[in-house]
């Protein structure tokens, strides 16, 4: 009995985390012929539980990564070191995808960002998923233009485009909460729940915030935005809208 209750636990990570895969992810990129000989390339996933860092020169504009991962989490391809990107969230050099077993490709003709990545049929749901929310933050750009040209003495047009702003913002959490009530365990959930953390919509609810992040799947709770998913809850509750 007590050999069997050590198997059990020596088993547990097992129930808890993904199989690790394997995964060849090749590149192609379209460096001008002065840079195409030097550069690195950093690839960044999660294996048996903890974060590795890889890299590869970027040969004739393709690179190549044999590695054995944790599908469920999300990966990084970046030609800035990691902790040297001056705005990481905004850097045009990082892509953030999803793989799975097998041959992913990434064929980037531009910013690397922008890379177009085939093989990996959770990829594509992810894109699927991030598509409406695109649109929404468009709007809500062009609705802080539309602020920004109100005159100051204004308040009538001011509050009027606030109401506005307010509207898409809550639309925009709305289409969240109804994601985060059927499909926590997806992969990208913590990302849906920094977005809803993130949109300040005058209908959030901190304590739907938390519920959220408590139900993740523990894996996902080693996601990269699970730290600032703790961050934007601690926040939220020492500087609430």
């Amino acid at each position: 009995m007590k050999h069997f209750r050590l198997l059990l636990l020596s088993m547990l990570p097992l129930f808890g985390f993904a199989q690790d895969v394997k995964v060849n992810l090749k590149g192609e990129v379209n460096f001008p012929d002065y840079d195409k000989s030097s550069r690195t390339i950093y690839f960044i996933y999660q294996k048996a539980g903890k974060s590795i860092l890889d890299s590869a020169l970027v040969k004739q504009n393709q690179f190549l990564f044999n590695a054995t991962l944790n599908p469920k989490i999300k990966v990084k391809l970046q030609f800035t070191k990691p902790g040297t990107s001056p705005n990481a969230a905004a850097d045009p050099n990082i892509l953030s995808l999803f793989v799975n077993q097998g041959e992913v490709t990434v064929k980037a003709t531009g910013y690397l960002g922008r890379g177009k990545v085939t093989g990996s049929a959770m990829h594509d749901e992810y894109i699927a998923f991030k598509k409406p929310y695109l649109k929404i933050d468009t709007s809500l750009r062009l609705l802080g233009w539309k602020k920004r040209r109100v005159k100051e003495n204004d308040s009538l047009k001011m509050k009027a485009v606030d109401r506005e702003i307010d509207s898409v913002r809550n639309a925009k959490m709305n289409l969240l909460t109804s994601f985060l009530d059927q499909n926590i365990t997806k992969p990208y959930a913590p990302e849906a729940i920094l977005m809803y953390l993130r949109a300040n919509g005058s209908s959030f609810d901190l304590k739907k915030a938390q519920q959220y992040f408590d139900s993740l799947p523990a894996e996902q709770k080693q996601a990269e935005e699970a730290n600032d998913i703790i961050k934007a809850i601690a926040d939220k509750k020492t500087k609430p809208n």
